[in-house]
């Protein structure tokens, strides 16, 4: 179709490779977002799909914490009304977690495929704290990268939580990689955030964008 991937397929694509992703359901009609609320249970997010709000948050294009049917109908009305392009609403239950991490993935013309893992949060986006590594690896260097995060002691027990499960977020990372590695279709990817829990309990990713290269 010569367009690239919308949210719900970005997530989809994510779901199909194996990485957890927070429960969600496309809808195309109010009547179809309050019955898929309804079965995942209150609170949720809400998302409006289109191909022109591709940064949501900044946009305006994300409700979070909608807690009941009242507040879900004054919602879906102004997510359809943001734009033409606007396909549906995505309907997401909300997660709730301490620490988030972002992925990210790009297609470096010298090097090929290369994954990135910073923390979620100012942490990424003031400090710059994240590193980087060529596409595919295992579950040792996806380890590695987050343990050399200059804020990575917050992933430690610190402030009185517990110790965040760095491990199903480095088996997210090494995925990531795979996907990166085998589909040169993939130009950018970009997860952010990634919901890590308290060890032993996972990690879910929340949000997904895809930009594909379409000349390949």
């Amino acid at each position: 179709e010569k367009r690239q991937p919308l949210l719900h397929e970005s997530l989809d694509l994510i779901g199909r490779i194996g990485a957890p992703a927070a429960n969600w359901e496309m809808t195309g009609t109010l009547s179809d977002a309050l019955n898929a609320a309804q079965a995942m249970g209150y609170p949720v997010a809400l998302k409006a799909v289109a191909s022109s709000l591709l940064h949501k948050s900044e946009e305006g294009a994300v409700a979070v914490n909608v807690a009941g049917a009242e507040e879900l109908d004054r919602q879906w009305t102004r997510l359809r009304g943001l734009a033409a392009d606007v396909v549906g609403v995505l309907v997401q239950k909300m997660v709730f977690s301490s620490r988030e991490l972002i992925i990210g993935g790009k297609r470096d013309p010298s090097f090929g495929p290369v994954v990135l893992a910073g923390l979620g949060g100012i942490m990424v986006e003031v400090l710059k704290d994240a590193r980087m590594r060529l596409a595919p690896f295992d579950i040792h260097t996806a380890m590695q990268m987050l343990r050399e995060l200059s804020g990575a002691r917050m992933l430690g027990r610190f402030r009185g939580m517990p110790e965040a499960d760095v491990e199903a977020a480095a088996q997210v990372l090494v995925l990531i990689s795979e996907l990166m590695h085998h589909f040169p279709q993939i130009g950018e990817l970009d997860i952010n955030p990634i919901a890590l829990h308290d060890k032993g309990h996972g990690a879910m990713v929340l949000d997904a964008r895809l930009l594909l290269s379409l000349n390949c």
